[in-house]
Protein backbone atom coordinates (compact mmCIF):
# COMPACT_ATOMS: atom_id res chain seq x y z
CA UNK A 1 0.00 0.00 0.00
CA UNK A 2 2.34 2.57 1.02
CA UNK A 3 4.51 1.30 -2.52
CA UNK A 4 1.15 2.65 -4.05
CA UNK A 5 0.99 5.64 -2.73
CA UNK A 6 4.40 6.43 -3.45
CA UNK A 7 4.21 4.69 -6.69
CA UNK A 8 1.01 7.51 -7.06
CA UNK A 9 3.18 10.35 -5.78
CA UNK A 10 6.09 9.97 -7.84
CA UNK A 11 3.52 9.68 -10.77
CA UNK A 12 1.72 12.90 -10.07
CA UNK A 13 4.86 15.07 -9.52
CA UNK A 14 6.32 13.78 -12.96
CA UNK A 15 3.04 14.95 -14.34
CA UNK A 16 3.03 17.98 -12.84
CA UNK A 17 6.57 18.40 -14.26
CA UNK A 18 5.81 17.62 -17.85
CA UNK A 19 2.85 19.96 -17.50
CA UNK A 20 5.71 22.46 -16.57
CA UNK A 21 7.77 21.65 -19.01
CA UNK A 22 5.12 22.14 -21.52
CA UNK A 23 4.13 25.54 -20.01
CA UNK A 24 7.33 26.78 -20.37
CA UNK A 25 7.81 25.48 -23.51
CA UNK A 26 5.23 27.25 -24.38
CA UNK A 27 6.05 30.01 -22.86
CA UNK A 28 9.33 30.18 -24.59
CA UNK A 29 7.81 29.46 -28.01
CA UNK A 30 4.99 32.52 -27.51
CA UNK A 31 8.13 34.51 -26.61
CA UNK A 32 10.04 33.98 -29.65
CA UNK A 33 6.77 34.58 -31.65
CA UNK A 34 6.59 37.77 -30.22
CA UNK A 35 10.33 38.33 -30.76
CA UNK A 36 9.77 37.41 -34.30
CA UNK A 37 7.02 39.63 -34.96
CA UNK A 38 8.47 42.49 -33.56
CA UNK A 39 11.60 42.01 -35.59
CA UNK A 40 9.39 41.94 -38.79
CA UNK A 41 7.36 45.41 -37.43
CA UNK A 42 10.74 46.83 -37.02
CA UNK A 43 11.94 45.61 -40.31
CA UNK A 44 9.25 47.05 -41.90
CA UNK A 45 8.86 50.43 -39.93
CA UNK A 46 12.68 50.44 -41.44
CA UNK A 47 11.82 49.46 -45.28
CA UNK A 48 8.89 51.85 -44.91
CA UNK A 49 11.35 54.96 -43.49
CA UNK A 50 14.56 54.22 -46.16
CA UNK A 51 11.49 54.00 -48.84
CA UNK A 52 9.87 57.22 -47.51
CA UNK A 53 13.50 59.05 -47.73
CA UNK A 54 14.24 57.69 -51.51
CA UNK A 55 10.86 59.26 -52.22
CA UNK A 56 11.69 62.73 -50.77
CA UNK A 57 15.56 62.34 -52.81
CA UNK A 58 13.76 62.20 -55.77
CA UNK A 59 11.25 64.54 -55.46
CA UNK A 60 14.27 66.73 -54.25
CA UNK A 61 15.97 66.07 -56.95
CA UNK A 62 13.09 66.56 -59.64
CA UNK A 63 12.59 69.78 -57.67
CA UNK A 64 16.30 71.18 -58.60
CA UNK A 65 15.64 70.08 -61.92
CA UNK A 66 12.67 71.75 -62.75
CA UNK A 67 13.98 74.70 -60.82
CA UNK A 68 17.26 74.53 -63.24
CA UNK A 69 15.50 74.18 -66.14
CA UNK A 70 12.55 77.19 -65.23
CA UNK A 71 16.03 78.77 -64.40
CA UNK A 72 17.64 78.09 -67.85
CA UNK A 73 14.49 78.76 -69.62
CA UNK A 74 13.88 82.40 -68.30
CA UNK A 75 18.05 83.34 -68.81
CA UNK A 76 17.21 82.29 -72.34
CA UNK A 77 14.32 84.21 -72.56
CA UNK A 78 16.05 87.00 -71.27
CA UNK A 79 19.02 87.08 -73.71
CA UNK A 80 16.44 87.25 -76.23
CA UNK A 81 14.79 89.99 -75.23
CA UNK A 82 17.71 91.86 -74.98
CA UNK A 83 18.60 90.47 -78.15
CA UNK A 84 15.39 92.27 -79.69
CA UNK A 85 15.47 95.48 -77.33
CA UNK A 86 19.29 96.05 -79.37
CA UNK A 87 18.28 95.12 -82.69
CA UNK A 88 15.38 97.86 -81.93
CA UNK A 89 18.18 100.29 -80.78
CA UNK A 90 20.18 100.05 -83.83
CA UNK A 91 16.82 100.01 -85.69
CA UNK A 92 16.13 103.37 -84.15
CA UNK A 93 19.89 104.17 -84.87
CA UNK A 94 20.13 103.34 -88.50
CA UNK A 95 16.46 105.33 -88.91
CA UNK A 96 18.36 108.27 -87.40
CA UNK A 97 21.39 108.57 -88.97
CA UNK A 98 19.16 107.92 -92.15
CA UNK A 99 16.78 110.85 -91.28
CA UNK A 100 20.22 113.39 -90.88
CA UNK A 101 21.80 111.82 -93.91
CA UNK A 102 18.61 112.24 -95.98
CA UNK A 103 18.10 116.56 -93.94
CA UNK A 104 21.38 116.88 -95.07
CA UNK A 105 21.22 115.75 -98.50
CA UNK A 106 18.26 117.89 -98.90
CA UNK A 107 19.56 121.24 -97.05
CA UNK A 108 22.85 120.73 -99.30
CA UNK A 109 20.95 120.15 -102.36
CA UNK A 110 18.97 122.94 -101.26
CA UNK A 111 22.06 125.82 -100.96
Amino acid sequence: RMKQEALDKRKEEARRAQEENARAMRADKEEKERQVTAQKKSADEQQKAEKAKIAKEKAAEFKARQDALAKEKEEKERMKQEALEKRKEEARRAQEENAAAMKARTSSAGQ
